[in-house]
């Protein structure tokens, strides 16, 4: 799982000297069959300070900071993280958004913390920084080899199994449309349902069932090794605006 204690293994480091690290950033790249979305060789004043790569996670780090007290540790200003949609998307995390909403084309999701997230191509991007810089982030995010934003960011391309677990809580919602039942049938929460059936309806029966052909791989088996990335993930074909 994406942490934003990642940061801390960076936390007391400096710059440095050469402020941009757009070399970093592309060889980051190279490494990884998922776009990864930076926010430039620097943001607001603040440089990239480091390119990092663990556990499937690429982070590219703005700015320092200096820890307090006895703590061996702090958060940089911001912080932008990339994984694989395959890897990390709403269903696989263990907490759900407290808020949402859209932008550049694409929902964001707010877990609190300092944390938003969203989805763009085959890539899950997580923003750590306070609300309103993390806001102006989201507004400045590109893919490492463009020079600036240009409009709305690619829309998401779903994993097959994520679009088949939200068509198995539609069609069994269709067939009684009573959530208990929903639960009792498919063995998850009542909140559970609700959350999913929101999903789906934001993407749309069709898009559900013309996606999901194929998925192979189910929710539940990405949750039962998901450390391990031993699934193999199909994505959906890029969808339409």
């Amino acid at each position: 799982m994406i942490v934003a204690g990642l940061a801390a293994t960076v936390a007391a480091c400096s710059s440095d000297g050469s402020g941009a690290r757009t070399g970093e950033a592309q060889a980051a790249q190279r490494a990884v069959d998922h776009p990864l979305y930076w926010a430039g060789a620097s943001f607001e004043g603040l440089p990239l300070t480091a390119v990092s790569r663990q556990l499937g996670v690429t982070s590219f780090i703005y700015g320092t900071c200096e820890p307090r007290g006895q703590s061996e540790s702090c958060s940089p200003p911001l912080e932008v993280q990339v994984a694989s949609i395959c890897d990390r998307n709403t269903l696989v995390l263990d907490v759900r958004p407290r808020a949402s909403f859209r932008a550049r084309g694409v929902p964001v999701l707010d877990y609190g913390d300092w944390r938003l997230e969203l989805p763009s191509a085959a890539s899950q991007v997580v923003v750590f920084g306070t609300p309103d810089r993390a806001r102006r982030a989201i507004a400045a995010l590109r893919p490492v080899d463009e020079e600036a934003p240009h409009g709305d960011l690619p829309a998401p391309r779903y994993p097959r199994y994520y679009l088949a677990a939200l068509l198995r809580v539609h069609d069994a919602y269709v067939r009684s449309a009573n959530v208990r039942t929903v639960r009792s049938e498919l063995h998850i929460s009542q909140s559970a349902v609700r959350f999913q059936l929101a999903l789906a309806d934001e993407l749309g029966a069709a898009r559900l069932r013309r996606g999901a052909v194929n998925a192979g791989t189910t929710l539940a088996d990405v949750k039962s090794d998901h450390e391990h990335h031993h699934h193999r993930c199909a994505l959906e074909p890029t969808p339409r605006r």
